[in-house]
């Protein structure tokens, strides 16, 4: 479980790069004006032999707020475009499993980027989770995923969700909240 009564995690104008993703956290975190990118695996022969991603709460009370970031795992941030074969080791930029019996609560996305993932949003476990007003950009599978059987996902709101460019710019069409 990620839970931990005594720790707060707040990540302010952080620009995280290089390595196997931003938080494995589920209580009291709060990220914003934050940029994820070129995860380790663009100096990797092999990106299937790695497994990582962007921001992965495994189960956890909250609060977990994400806002105002970009969160783009599968980036080169010096060239702008995609890493070679990136999905082959990035789930998803957003994941949530449940762990030791706890579900994820008080969840929040909020004014971000999504993108460069296999998925975009892979929900597995919450509660009442929250997204709105996010721009998910190109991903290999897919923006979000529905949730196979054994998973209990609940959405308290999907609001202004649209798909984007590479570079972060929205577009008119709306993303589906997932089932």
């Amino acid at each position: 479980m990620n839970d931990c009564d005594g720790c707060t995690i707040h990540l302010n104008r952080v620009d995280v790069a290089n390595t196997g993703g931003m938080c494995l956290c589920g209580q009291n975190t709060l990220i914003e004006y934050s940029w994820l990118h070129d995860n380790y695996i663009a100096n990797l022969s092999d990106p299937s032999a790695a497994h990582t991603g962007g921001v992965f709460p495994y189960g956890g009370s909250g609060p977990l707020e994400i806002s105002h970031s970009r969160l783009e795992p599968g980036v080169d941030a010096y060239t702008g475009l995609e890493i070679s074969n990136y999905w082959q080791a990035i789930t998803a930029v957003l994941f949530t499993q449940s762990a030791g019996g706890s579900t994820l609560r008080n969840y929040s996305v909020h004014e971000s980027f999504i993108s460069l993932g296999a998925f975009g949003l892979y929900a597995e476990d919450g509660i009442g989770l929250k997204l709105r007003n996010n721009v998910f950009g190109p991903t290999h599978w897919g923006m979000t995923s529905g949730c196979g059987s054994g998973c209990s996902v609940t959405y308290a709101e999907w609001t202004n969700n649209v798909a984007g460019a590479i570079d972060g710019s929205p577009s008119a069409q709306q993303v589906p909240q997932p089932h």
